[in-house]
């Protein structure tokens, strides 16, 4: 029987290395863009956080990539604002609070990334994002298959390979290819728009 299937995180981060700063930390505001809307679905119906506030961190983000940095102290108070903002899953009932927290963390790795860009870091974020895909596989199995069965590793090896988790990978692996051509930062927008989009 073949292992369970992982994210490669090691050819994630090969693959960001080729690229410039700006690039990388584009790449993890891409990220960040898909898991937002779980966390305004998680405050809307939690009555807790803010959207808001988490949106326009991430804008931050999209400014450094734009050109318009900020200083060091600003990413630091939006960082610490953010972590404020991030969801304790144990406080929470609602399976929701873990993806609201993946959009949380995606969104304060790229914020540390306009101080300090990684590949690592980038990686960190992709990976984020296909976990969060996953989840969202397991709770929509768990509701036909049981918690009981939708933990068994081949149930496990078969959400994996689900369209949600695919279709994740395959837009990460479309946006560093856009990203090495070098001209996607010329102008921001249509790139959020094609690749920023959760599906």
């Amino acid at each position: 029987m073949s292992s369970f299937p992982k994210f490669d995180r090691a050819r994630v981060q090969e693959r960001l290395r080729e690229l410039g700063p700006r690039e990388q930390v584009a790449f993890a505001a891409l990220c960040a863009e898909r898991l937002l809307p779980y966390y305004r679905w998680f405050s809307s119906t939690e009555r807790w956080g803010s959207f808001d506030r988490l949106r326009n961190a991430l804008d931050a983000v999209w400014g450094h990539v734009e050109g318009q940095p900020q200083s060091r102290e600003q990413y630091e108070q939006l960082v610490a604002d953010c972590r404020r903002l991030t969801p304790d899953t144990e406080d929470f009932n609602s399976p929701l609070a873990a993806r609201a927290m993946d959009a949380s963390v995606a969104v304060i790795t790229a914020l540390k990334m306009c101080v300090e860009p990684s590949e690592r870091r980038g990686a960190e974020v992709a990976e984020v994002a296909a976990d969060a895909a996953f989840g969202v596989e397991q709770i929509n199995a768990s509701d036909d298959l049981g918690e009981i069965r939708v933990a068994d590793p081949e149930q496990l090896r078969k959400l994996f390979g689900s369209g949600r988790v695919q279709h994740e990978l395959q837009t990460q692996a479309a946006v560093l290819d856009v990203l090495r051509s070098g001209a996607a930062l010329v102008d921001v927008a249509p790139l959020r728009e094609s690749y920023g989009l959760a599906s």
